[in-house]
């Protein structure tokens, strides 16, 4: 039996020293035994340990204070428990759970400890693993939003300590969503992937880069007197998106919007720096894309305005602030009768009555801007069979349209299934639209609608024309009756010569195609007689009427036409 309890014992003790990293050290940390098991997971031979001080192994990973804190307990006579990571032979970092015992002499000093450790390694790397993928964004390989909010936290801690700068870039890719619309999402995501890769070149390591979502990338950069210029750092990422992207046969082009706050100057946290980059962000985008914007305070109270402006909008909707005003339209060598635009009006509860150009932030949020387009043409269909019943004589009503509005499907489809239940006709209905409808992902969708409204007999006007760059394509292509040359072609007429052969090359483009011409913002009579000679077909603005609330128009009808004799209320 004493045979069997000795081989039993001896086996248990082999059992444990394979598993368990043992070592003896005395007060000084200088190594006096260490067990194979040591040896094997540090790379180093016994004879190399023994006689060592334990200071070989150090990782790095610690700092003094943990190490202070453990001699303290176990020249306590404490036991010590903790996780350490020590530094192999090799050079490779290995983690260990570590218990040490303090060993006392006869006179109850401590004399030497005894470490009995675990390999954790596999443990603490799956761990880190798992923080990786915590922070980091699949797709791309870059930060990702909560990776980024602890790292440039860090960075900032380390700029305040070592007072240095920094610079926030939020960069957005333009028109992104086309690239999803028209090729999928697949070549989105990999297109995004060879952006992440791009910028990574660019910036190299030291750089904090993060995708905090959608197409959206977040730039850190560290600020010292010989940093590289910011503006040249930019133009290198601006020039890395707009390289073509090649996925499969089709190549990709984009370009990047920068919003670009800096470390100390807009900021002191934080969140102070990504609201300033946002905002700068935003500025760019509206501006028109394809730039970088430095953030300025008065771009903050910029956005302060605008945030205000949409929460009183929308709840002046509600209230019932907004009302539409009509200016009329009037025939220059026609005697037919008159036709109206609506015009949106605020009763603003502190500004009093204001036009669109008071309050056009509130076109910049798009379902703010879909939410008055509902009211705009509700209001004018119920307004234009109101003057139908009250006998009121004009042609049509003619109201603007947005991009918003197609945003919910079936556009087309929603105004004359309203037309019917009014029992208004397709044509006593014009619709305006603008050059910059046809620029973004919406074009097919508009164009569509477009063609569904002009079958159907409403009248399609191009608003603004002489403003943009593609008109005469979209002249050939949709389904334009009427074009209204912008006011700022009328305003000096009559003294400048340039304006006069545009007004006239227009009138005659137009008349080519079919088309008749309205011209905005005529204030003189001069303006007229010369409008008249050049073959234009109507006029609108204050030479004959401001525009005015509904309740106005039989008078303002009397008096353009007094043989119409209009006496019912509108």
């Amino acid at each position: 039996m004493q045979d069997h309890g000795q081989q039993a014992g001896s086996f248990w003790i082999e059992a444990v020293d394979d598993v368990l990293i043992v070592a003896v050290t005395d007060r000084a940390g200088r190594i006096l035994y260490a067990n194979d098991r040591f040896c094997e997971i540090s790379g180093y031979g016994h004879d190399e340990l023994v006689g060592a001080n334990h200071r070989i192994l150090n990782s790095g990973h610690h700092d003094r204070g943990f190490f202070k804190t453990m001699f303290k307990t176990i020249c306590a006579g404490e036991i010590w428990r903790g996780e350490i990571c020590n530094r192999a032979k090799d050079g490779s970092l290995y983690w260990v759970s570590t218990t040490i015992f303090p060993e006392l002499d006869e006179a109850g000093e401590v004399c030497r400890f005894v470490s009995c450790r675990f390999d954790i390694t596999e443990q603490k790397n799956a761990e880190q693993r798992m923080r990786e993928m915590a922070v980091t964004d699949a797709l791309t390989g870059l930060q990702n939003r909560l990776g980024f909010q602890h790292r440039f936290a860090q960075l900032l801690s380390e700029a305040q300590l070592h007072r240095h700068g920094l610079a926030l870039l939020m960069l957005d890719i333009d028109n992104f969503k086309d690239i999803n619309d028209v090729s999928g999402h697949d070549a989105g995501d990999q297109f995004l992937k060879t952006m992440a890769y791009r910028l990574r070149t660019v910036l190299g390591s030291e750089a904090l880069i993060a995708r905090p979502g959608g197409d959206e990338v977040a730039i850190v950069l560290k600020r010292t007197p010989d940093s590289a210029p910011l503006a040249d750092i930019v133009e290198q990422l601006q020039e890395a998106v707009r390289a073509p992207v090649q996925i499969g046969p089709a190549f990709l082009l984009a370009t990047a919007s920068i919003g670009l706050s800096v470390y100390p100057k807009d900021g002191q946290c934080t969140a102070e720096l990504i609201n300033c980059a946002d905002v700068a962000l935003y500025s760019a985008k509206r501006v028109g894309r394809n730039r970088c914007v430095r953030f300025k305070p008065e771009m903050l109270e910029r956005t302060r305005r605008r945030v205000l402006i949409q929460e009183q909008a929308h709840a002046g909707l509600t209230a019932g602030q907004f009302e539409l005003f009509y200016q009329p339209i009037v025939g220059l060598h026609e005697s037919g009768l008159p036709s109206f635009e609506a015009l949106l009006r605020w009763h603003h509860p502190v500004l009093g009555l204001i036009a669109p150009g008071v309050f056009e932030e509130v076109f910049e949020s798009r379902q703010l801007c879909a939410e008055i387009g509902t009211f705009v043409q509700e209001a004018v269909i119920m307004q234009t069979r109101a003057w139908i019943d009250a006998g009121i004589p004009f042609a049509q009503v003619k109201y603007n349209t947005t991009t918003a509005d197609f945003d919910a499907p079936h556009f087309a489809a929603r105004l004359l299934t309203l037309l019917d239940r009014h029992g208004v006709g397709a044509e006593r209905i014009g619709i305006e639209v603008t050059e910059g409808m046809f620029l973004g992902q919406q074009s097919e969708t508009v164009r569509r609608e477009l063609h569904a409204l002009s079958n159907a007999g409403v009248e399609i006007a191009f608003d603004d024309f002489g403003t943009g760059f593609a008109s005469l394509t979209h002249l050939k292509e949709l389904p334009i009756s009427r074009l209204k040359i912008d006011r700022s072609f009328i305003t000096n007429l009559t003294s400048d010569t340039r304006d006069q052969k545009i007004v006239h090359g227009m009138i005659a483009l137009a008349h080519s195609l079919g088309i008749s011409v309205t011209a905005e913002g005529v204030e003189t009579s001069d303006q007229m007689e010369l409008l008249t000679v050049m073959g234009c077909d109507r006029v609108q603005g204050h030479f004959h009427c401001e525009a005015i609330p509904a309740a106005q128009v039989p008078a303002v009808l009397n008096r353009l036409n007094p043989s119409s004799n209009v006496r019912v209320a509108a």
